[in-house]
């Protein structure tokens, strides 16, 4: 009785969020800051017919304002995602005929990386270029790499599970590809992008190929998170002791 109360009270209750409406933003918001921010870097501040790296595009405000503020955001709903996603690779397991314990430890490894890949993903916004060189170049690095391997890891996991249909699992084994790919191009014409026009401007397309199969695996989280939900419970304390009483002697 006394907990019916406390959730019919004004100040205490239940409420249910459903992860997967996140999916949107997760995708809107830095499609959109993005594109805006490409669109006033290359007004103003790359030669014609040069494609900037994502860097570059977010380097300086006010694109490094928008920049910081998207991808920092996206960066702590990933990390949401990838939490969601343990959970529920968590529960494939346990109904898995394959080895558990070593499907666990596999789970919790990809955790990790994709911790990883959401916190280096905050940095790389954070610590633009212009201001901190080394330090962005490291939380790229690391980002790159570890969200590579992330999304591989996670796809094997995936067909290993059997999560959901065979047509998601082919999503992110494509994306999984195609971003190897595209970061092997990058490293390859990252040797050569200081030589040339061309080389620069290709590099920087593998380079926003592989974020574009970053954001295209998220989106397919849609399948695990719309079966997902988040319980917020709010509950009410009576106070017993006045607030203006003073301690008995």
């Amino acid at each position: 009785a006394r907990a019916e109360e406390e959730l019919n009270h004004p100040l205490g209750g239940r409420e249910v969020m459903r992860l997967h409406n996140l999916v949107y933003a997760v995708v809107l918001l830095p499609l959109v800051a993005i594109i805006v921010s490409y669109v006033l870097t290359t007004r103003t501040e790359v030669p014609p017919f040069v494609v900037p790296f994502i860097s570059g595009a977010i380097d300086y405000p006010p694109q490094s304002c928008i920049g910081t503020f998207a991808l920092s955001t996206t960066a702590f709903f990933i990390i949401v995602f990838v939490l969601a996603k343990h959970r529920f690779n968590r529960l494939l397991i346990q109904v898995s005929p394959l080895d558990q314990r070593k499907l666990e430890k596999y789970n919790n490894i990809i955790l990790g990386l994709g911790v990883l890949f959401g916190f280096t993903l905050n940095g790389v916004a954070s610590f633009q270029f212009h201001n901190a060189p080394p330090v962005h170049l490291t939380f790229a690095i690391i980002m790159f790499f570890s969200g590579v391997i992330y999304i591989l890891f996670a796809t094997y996991l995936d067909f290993k599970t059997r999560a959901h249909t065979n047509r998601v699992r082919m999503l992110r084994a494509a994306c999984s590809a195609t971003a190897c790919a595209f970061l092997i191009a990058y490293i390859v014409l990252g040797a050569f992008a200081g030589k040339s026009p061309l080389f620069f401007s290709l590099d920087a397309i593998a380079e926003i190929s592989i974020v574009a199969c970053y954001f295209v695996f998220f989106a397919s989280f849609y399948a695990e998170l719309s079966i997902i939900h988040v319980d917020l419970y709010v509950e009410w304390l009576e106070m017993r002791t006045p607030l203006n009483s003073s301690p008995s002697s």
